[in-house]
């Protein structure tokens, strides 16, 4: 049996979520205030999106989150290599909700700003 869509909870203002994957493949979204001093670090990912067509489902919190597959790809690589949370909008930001989609836009500036490392690049 399939798992359901992934079901996004609501932010608190000035909150962000974050992705964690273990190696063996396991993911969690967990909240963060962005304001918080105390805040663990996280990587920020900004790339090309890529082909709409091109989709699939990324396992997390026991639900599935539709990315397309370039960014699948990435976080596969990735996984083995990066050990704290990483933030990328696609996953991150409620992509079906635009009104908390906007919000969350607003903060993208101080979400890079504020990222222990941000990757860039087109992702294949």
């Amino acid at each position: 049996m399939d798992s359901p869509t992934y079901e996004y909870c609501s932010l608190a203002p000035g909150h962000i979520r974050l992705l964690e994957i273990s190696p063996d493949g396991m993911s969690h979204m967990k909240h963060v205030d962005l304001n918080d001093v105390a805040n663990p670090k996280y990587l920020a990912l900004s790339y090309t999106w890529g082909d709409d067509f091109e989709t699939t489902r990324f396992p997390c919190d026991e639900q599935q989150i539709p990315v397309r597959r370039n960014l699948q790809q990435a976080l596969l690589r990735l996984k083995l290599s990066i050990k704290i949370p990483i933030w990328m909008d696609a996953i991150c930001i409620h992509q079906a909700n635009e009104e908390k989609k906007m919000r969350q836009i607003k903060m993208m500036a101080q979400i890079y700003e504020y990222a222990r490392t941000v990757l860039v690049g087109v992702l294949c």
